[in-house]
């Protein structure tokens, strides 16, 4: 589901319905998207009533004042009362929050109309950073407020104390429409009257009780009271550390060392088989080189593998490998070790600035975990800023969002093929 908190008090100010007129579809799309399923469809009725998403992957209803998500399957739609859902998360805090704001940078033209382009503060220059584009045409006012009604609803979700992030996106789209959500533009606007049914709740919504349960049983899986150390590394088999591509494969390296393949074509992964405990992986040429805890580097070669240098870490984590046919470089906490011509070197790190401070919080249910305030020093320091920075603007709620409030996206983004 999608992370957000908002103010009971502020939400019901965002969700009191505009004056009667016609009604408004809005459709989103990526630039040079061929696929429809990437298509973000917001429809406002002229009473408020809004519905926004993707018929074939769910969407988020508000009727007659009340929020809804709906998620197709194979037995009819379900439907879940975004009220049960806000009661059942009480007092839990989104698994990561960008405590930076949005602020406003430039002018710019989306498809033929002009807005205001926002980043979060500091992720500007970033390649990646995704930004939100607001106009303020008064013709677009009704596509504003199902924007305002949308945010509002699914900010409840988590109810709680607010982020720099959150508040200023709810400053930001009050200021009008959206015509760059994330990274989807608007590519087409209709005002022509949308079927009633269109706004239908499809199903009766699912017991308050139920919802309880199963948030309760999410909860009670993913952060039991007293993990086992068998868990513990279960669960870091869950995060990917590192990801090549060699010899046709794309090679993943888990947090706990498991290395696994899968190529195109194929549906399950392959776990392999490694010399030992994985500590990183690195491509030299066109071959995989893995290198382990105790520094021992070994090669693929013809689905075997072969023993190369060893690397002085001097008990040491590796947080970054970099390898070429005539250099390794392993980059630790404090130092690199620089091996070339079979002679190896160390350098200390230079000191530098800390990384933006990210504020790490506690897992939650269906929720990958969070990045965290991390402050490394030397070549390891500007790493983990490129990784932070480039996360913050694809945060688990900031992707929702671009992909119009859709459902199944925590699902869809988080799922790797399983491993055989």
């Amino acid at each position: 589901m999608v992370r957000y908190s908002s103010l009971l008090g502020v939400a019901l100010l965002a969700l009191a319905p505009t004056r009667a007129g016609a009604d408004m579809t809005a459709t989103y799309q990526r630039p040079g998207a061929v696929s429809t399923a990437g298509v973000l469809t917001i429809e406002v009725a002229s009473n408020g009533d809004v519905r926004a998403g993707n018929d074939d992957r769910g969407y988020y209803l508000w009727k007659n004042g009340k929020g809804y998500e709906v998620r197709p399957g194979p037995g009819g739609p379900t439907v879940i009362r975004t009220a049960d859902t806000a009661a059942a998360r009480a007092g839990i805090r989104p698994a990561s929050e960008i405590m930076h704001p949005w602020l406003p940078v430039d002018t710019v033209s989306i498809n033929g109309r002009k807005g205001t382009r926002y980043f979060i503060n500091g992720v500007s220059h970033n390649p990646g950073a995704m930004p939100l584009v607001i106009s303020r045409d008064p013709s677009l006012a009704m596509l504003s407020a199902g924007h305002r009604r949308l945010a509002a609803m699914q900010q409840s979700n988590f109810p709680g104390a607010d982020s720099s992030e959150r508040v200023s996106f709810r400053e930001v789209i009050a200021q009008g429409a959206p015509i760059d959500l994330l990274g989807s533009q608007l590519v087409s606007i209709s005002t022509a009257a949308i079927p009633s049914t269109r706004f239908r709740v499809p199903a009766a919504p699912v017991a308050a009780a139920l919802v309880r349960e199963h948030q309760a049983a999410a909860r009670a899986a993913t952060n039991p009271a007293a993990p086992t150390p068998e868990n513990m590394l279960r669960g870091q088999d869950r995060f990917i550390k590192r990801a090549v591509w060699a010899s046709d494969r794309l090679w993943l390296l888990t947090e706990r060392g498991t290395l696994s393949s899968v190529a195109p074509g194929e549906i399950n992964r392959r776990t392999e088989t490694t010399p030992g405990l994985a500590a990183d992986i690195c491509v030299a040429g066109a071959a995989l080189v893995i290198l382990g805890v105790d520094g021992q580097m070994s090669r693929l070669e013809d689905r075997s593998w072969h023993a190369m240098q060893r690397l002085d870490l001097n008990g040491e984590a590796v947080q970054a490998l970099s390898c070429t046919d005539q250099r390794v470089i392993a980059v630790s906490r404090n130092r690199l070790v620089v091996s070339a011509g079979g002679r190896q070197r160390t350098v200390p790190s230079p000191r530098r600035s800390p990384v933006p401070s990210y504020e790490r919080r506690p897992s939650i249910p269906g929720r990958p975990c969070c990045w965290g305030s991390r402050r490394e020093s030397g070549v390891a320091a500007s790493s983990a800023s490129i990784q932070i920075q480039a996360r913050s603007v694809k945060s688990p709620d900031l992707a929702a969002r671009s992909t119009a409030w859709d459902p199944n996206l925590a699902t869809r983004t988080a799922s790797l093929p399983p491993s055989a």
